[in-house]
């Protein structure tokens, strides 16, 4: 199963900090937006204000077998204004065998979240987002001081965002390096 699920009723602040997180694999075992998808093989989290600070998350899978996964690190879906990544370092994750977004981090529906010193590298999704996938957020994201290298997808190797409401989507001061894609795009 998965490192760590937190589930909030949209009222609960939920800290973690000085964790080491890896070999979750999700095959199986749903409780995702969809019945249909796996997600988080490192941390899931819903509905709640999540503060993540000096984390490791490594080498996890969000599905071996089904055909759409996301999240193969952390997948955190209608998170609470105000939740926080911080200082976290988020490696060779892996979403999925098809149809797969947001090999490291996918984000569905959640409110402002700012990430700051965040490292994410060698991730990998089938489809989009081989570092980070963004959809439908309702609040502001923000994403400063960090570096996303060396992940793979078959677009927006890095960054995949994808949006149905005006939301601000601001990276700062965030390098973008050695990311792997067939359609030649590092963000889309």
């Amino acid at each position: 199963g998965r490192g760590i699920t937190v589930f909030g009723s949209g009222t609960e602040a939920v800290t973690l900090s000085g964790l080491t997180l890896t070999g979750g694999d999700y095959t199986g075992l749903g409780n995702c937006r969809s019945t249909s998808a796996e997600c988080g093989g490192g941390l899931y989290g819903t509905r709640v204000r999540l503060a993540l600070f000096d984390l490791t998350v490594a080498n996890n899978i969000a599905s071996r077998t089904t055909v759409y996964s996301y999240g193969g690190g952390i997948a955190l879906d209608q998170t609470v204004d105000g939740s926080a990544l911080q200082s976290i370092t988020v490696t060779q994750n892996y979403g999925g065998p098809a149809f797969t977004y947001g090999g490291g981090l996918a984000l569905f529906g959640t409110g402002s979240l700012a990430m700051a010193d965040a490292f994410l590298t060698q991730n990998s999704a089938t489809e989009g987002g081989g570092a980070i996938s963004v959809v439908d957020p309702v609040g502001d994201l923000t994403i400063t001081d960090s570096r996303l290298d060396a992940n793979a997808a078959r677009s927006a190797a890095a960054v995949r965002v994808q949006l149905a409401s005006p939301v601000d989507v601001v990276l700062d001061r965030v390098s973008l390096t050695n990311n792997a894609t067939s359609a030649g795009d590092a963000v889309a």
